[in-house]
């Protein structure tokens, strides 16, 4: 932020300031004890010469409090430097905060700033002081009236130059504390503007009003039950609805495609696969172009959950997926870091393009030949489950749904899922 924060230092001072009339209670009384030598002058009458000496008493009180005062500045000034520090707040530099941190420092701010009346005060109790004392040096002149006024005027000319010298000092403190108000009043209209830049560049995470770009994030905002909910990643132009899985392996998986009981028709042309068909809550394909959006900005996880018709489950975990866009015609880009039960035999796809009836490449003829649109490469397919939704063994070769580590081309699986993780 723009907002420098030099009156950091002189908040210390708000905050010792605060300290001192807090621990040092400022009522300047007049007290007499004993009688200490004085100038000739005053010695002739008994009763000037206590009052001068409550006087210079008084002085000498208001003198060691106000010592005591700035040297509480000093630690305080101390430890707020410690305090900002621990919330990355440089002194003399722009204040540079994580967004967590500025509600902390706000805190401290306003408990400070609470006590600044206290200190604004100090003034008018010295401004009390040098009238009270010069009324009383008034009284005892009308009722010593053989005193010679110009040794009670000199008497009373020492006092007002010893206090005015500390009223000097208390005015420039002041003058300081109302910097402190000034300062404060920038600092919060630039605090303010920050919270409003935040609301705009804080990852969704952090703000329960904005959608969540994947189902790993809805997880992360408490979000525990499986099902249908809207996340928009960062390349996609509008948001759009998901099946969330969040209790497999951690939860936080976006399903991709799921098909469980030959419901849909998974033999479609390019549009239908580039924008996804289907029903959330039943079989479908999420899109191409929406896995595009999940993927291509960051590297996710990808993650095959395979059943087939005895009730046998296996997975196929990899932890580095990603796919090209469309005029790379949705290339397999990254897959690797294998890991599961049910084999590795996605990763031979690597760089595999993908087809359907309508678009095809050197490898097209898969697409008929094996009933079903996928990444095509040589030898057409190690994994593909866009097939025929068939029961478990079959006559016909590679026509179903098929992973050749579990059951191989002749069994189509009963239940299968493809979900990706950021």
């Amino acid at each position: 932020m723009n907002s420098k924060v030099n009156f950091c230092m002189i908040i210390i001072s708000s905050t010792l300031c605060i300290n001192s009339v807090r621990s040092d209670d400022l009522t300047f009384s007049v007290v007499s004890t004993s009688k200490p030598p004085f100038p000739p002058y005053l010695q002739n009458d008994e009763i000037i010469f206590e009052d001068q000496f409550e006087i210079r008493k008084s002085l000498t009180e208001t003198k060691h409090r106000l010592e005591r005062f700035e040297l509480k500045m000093t630690q305080i000034q101390r430890y707020l430097e410690k305090v900002l520090k621990l919330h990355n707040v440089k002194i003399d530099e722009n204040l540079t905060s994580e967004p967590t941190d500025f509600s902390k420092i706000e805190r401290i701010i306003e408990e400070k700033l609470k006590l600044y009346k206290p200190c604004a005060q100090i003034d008018d109790k010295l401004d009390q002081l040098k009238d009270d004392l010069i009324n009383q040096i008034d009284k005892k002149h009308e009722e010593q009236a053989n005193l010679a006024a110009t040794s009670l005027n000199e008497a009373k000319q020492d006092i007002i130059k010893k206090v005015d010298a500390f009223e000097t000092k208390l005015t420039s403190t002041n003058n300081q504390l109302e910097n402190i108000s000034k300062g404060m009043e920038k600092f919060e209209k630039s605090l303010a503007k920050q919270k409003t830049e935040q609301v705009i560049v804080l990852p969704a995470n952090n703000n329960k009003n904005q959608v969540a770009k994947n189902c790993k994030e809805i997880l992360e905002r408490g979000n525990k039950d499986t099902g249908v909910y809207t996340i928009k990643p960062p390349k996609a132009a509008e948001p759009f609805k998901v099946l969330c899985d969040m209790d497999t392996k951690g939860g936080g998986w976006t399903y991709f495609m799921r098909r469980f009981n030959g419901s849909q028709n998974f033999f479609q042309n390019w549009e239908e696969y580039k924008n996804g068909f289907g029903d959330l809550e039943g079989e479908f394909w999420l899109g191409l172009e929406h896995l595009y959006e999940l993927t291509g900005d960051t590297i996710n996880e990808l993650l095959f959950v395979l059943t087939d018709w005895e009730g046998k489950t296996v997975t196929s975990y990899f932890k580095e997926f990603r796919i090209g866009n469309e005029k790379e015609r949705y290339a397999i880009d990254v897959i690797r870091g294998y890991s599961g039960d049910g084999g590795q035999s996605f990763m031979s796809h690597l760089k595999w393009k993908f087809s359907t009836g309508d678009k095809q490449d050197a490898f097209g003829s898969c697409v008929k030949t094996y009933h079903g649109p996928w990444w095509y490469g040589p030898g057409c397919f190690h994994v593909k489950l866009t097939g025929k939704y068939l029961k478990g063994k079959t006559e016909s070769y590679a026509e179903g749904i098929h992973y050749s580590e579990f059951h191989g081309f002749r069994y189509s699986l009963k239940d299968v899922k493809m979900m990706v993780r950021a």
